[in-house]
């Protein structure tokens, strides 16, 4: 119908030709979505009618409270991504509102590169620090440019798959986590993926120790040969030192010096690893005293200096003595091989006291002795290990006197000046 103005009225909307040469689509209150009058506004009059047409079609087919085709491919989509009802699709909004809306999006490479920068300071331990920074690099390597918040869960496990299993992909994945933490906060990604993927397995440690017949050779060829390794030896076979608390890595490293052992505390002496020498724990404080046993005192006196480093080599002068020290005196090295056995034959050597004194002087929780470095032993072969003398005292004149088989003890215990052994043929060898 034909209106007085020269538009067309269709139904209950009338369709105008306006001054500027547009068409205007006038839709009463009834009809429209807000309530309200709405008008809609043409090119010209043929878009104008069609766009009036659609329009009817829709109300015929759904009502007033119709749903526009557009709607509806929104609907099908919402429902493709299992989101069926609104309190769901009111949960998916509130949720991208706290998290992606307000998201920073960085490339997995700058990202581990910001870290670094910012969080270097608060790792005073270099090896500690080392660790990070060549995990996380392999990181960003294996990412590159890839923003991080389109990293998935699934690639973070190829990712950790490229890692040798064992402690090695752990310690990845604890590296990887505590980075994720930090992007998370940094709103680099949305959610932080790194509580989804599962700690990697290990395997239960071997709990590999000297006997003490070995013990003593490497004293005695330290004694003999490599006079400088002797504190080394000693701290770490009777006093539970690490290799980190006594041989200094990088120059602003701290580890063990001579004025840290008191000789005048307690019975024999006691041995303070300060805070920034002992590895810092989390769950307690980072220093710990440790009670000199009368043989280890024993050993230190000759070689006690005033002030130093108790072990005075660098790293790479250190690693060179100690390997040609255990190839002349014919044993096998195990990795922190001297502060395990300490460890194990201590607990043997103390039953009265069980894990808990020597967790104290190690400083570490029973529950770690227990899964890392624990073997057991017997209180005879205990003693054994803590009553090594020097050459001079020959203790081991008859060693299987502690328990031990003759395939315990590795070569026989007569010496000559040049340290090399033999076993003497009235040996009481089982």
């Amino acid at each position: 119908m034909k209106t007085s103005r020269g538009g067309w009225r269709w139904g209950s909307m009338t369709v105008s030709h306006r001054k500027d040469g547009l068409w205007q689509v006038q839709i009463p209150t009834k009809l429209s979505q807000s309530g309200k009058r709405e008008w809609k506004y043409f090119p010209n009059k043929l878009q104008a009618e069609a766009w009036v047409r659609d329009f009817k079609n829709e109300q015929r087919e759904h009502g007033k409270q119709s749903v526009t085709a557009e709607h509806r491919h929104w609907i099908g989509y919402l429902q493709e991504q299992q989101i069926a009802t609104f309190e769901q699709l009111t949960t998916a909004i509130d949720h991208w509102k706290r998290t992606g809306q307000h998201l920073k999006p960085m490339s997995a490479a700058d990202a581990v590169k910001t870290f670094i920068q910012t969080e270097e300071p608060n790792y005073p331990n270099r090896r500690t620090w080392g660790d990070i920074t060549e995990r996380l690099a392999k990181f960003a390597g294996y990412f590159g440019t890839k923003s991080l918040h389109e990293v998935t869960v699934t690639d973070i496990e190829d990712f950790l798959g490229t890692v040798s299993a064992g402690w090695n992909r752990w310690s990845t994945h604890k590296r990887v986590k505590a980075f994720y933490k930090f992007a998370h906060r940094h709103s680099w990604i949305a959610t932080n993926l790194m509580d989804q993927v599962p700690q990697p397995r290990t395997e239960d440690p071997e709990r590999l120790i000297y006997t003490p017949e070995q013990f003593q050779d490497m004293l005695f060829m330290c004694q003999n040969q490599y006079p400088e390794l002797v504190p080394y030896v000693v701290l770490g076979g009777f006093c539970f030192l690490r290799t980190s608390e006594l041989v200094r890595k990088y120059a602003n490293e701290q580890v063990l010096q001579w004025s840290d052992i008191n000789l005048d505390q307690g019975a024999h002496g006691e041995i303070h690893v300060r805070p920034g020498v002992a590895k810092a724990n989390k769950r307690r404080s980072d220093d710990r005293y440790i009670e000199l046993s009368e043989t280890a005192r024993a050993w230190l006196e000759p070689v006690r200096k005033e002030t130093g480093d108790c072990v005075a080599l660098t790293y790479t002068e250190f690693g060179k003595h100690w390997r040609e020290m255990m190839d002349k005196a014919g044993v096998e090295p195990i990795d922190n091989g001297l502060r395990h056995s300490a460890i194990s034959y201590s607990i043997a050597a103390h039953p009265e006291h069980g894990i808990q004194l020597t967790a104290r002087w190690a400083g570490n929780s029973e529950t770690t002795i227990r899964k890392h470095y624990l073997r057991w032993l017997t209180e005879k072969q205990g003693k054994a290990w803590f009553a090594v003398k020097d050459i001079n005292t020959a203790a081991f004149e008859d060693p299987t006197q502690f328990g031990f088989e003759r395939s315990d003890l590795g070569p026989p215990v007569t010496r000559h000046p040049d340290g090399s052994v033999v076993w003497p043929p009235n040996a009481n060898v089982k």
